[in-house]
């Protein structure tokens, strides 16, 4: 289970390829009670990061913060 939240931020990270060099590529999985709630990604250098993004993706931090996933 873990694993496809981890792809899955893998694959929204891929949404800033090309577009936040120096950075990395950086991508975040909101999960909670085992289902996938939010991602985000780092989508241009010099703004918001990818865990902020899905944050934002979800609503309310409150109601979604369980479990945060996130690569570089």
């Amino acid at each position: 289970m873990h694993q496809s939240f981890m792809l899955a931020a893998i694959e929204e990270a891929r949404k800033g390829k090309g577009k936040t060099f120096t950075n990395p590529l950086v991508g975040a999985a909101i999960v909670k009670e085992g289902k996938l709630l939010s991602l985000g990604a780092h989508l241009h250098y010099g703004e918001a990061h990818a865990e902020v993004n899905a944050i934002q993706n979800c609503g309310s931090p409150k109601n979604c913060l369980i479990q945060l996933y996130m690569l570089l």
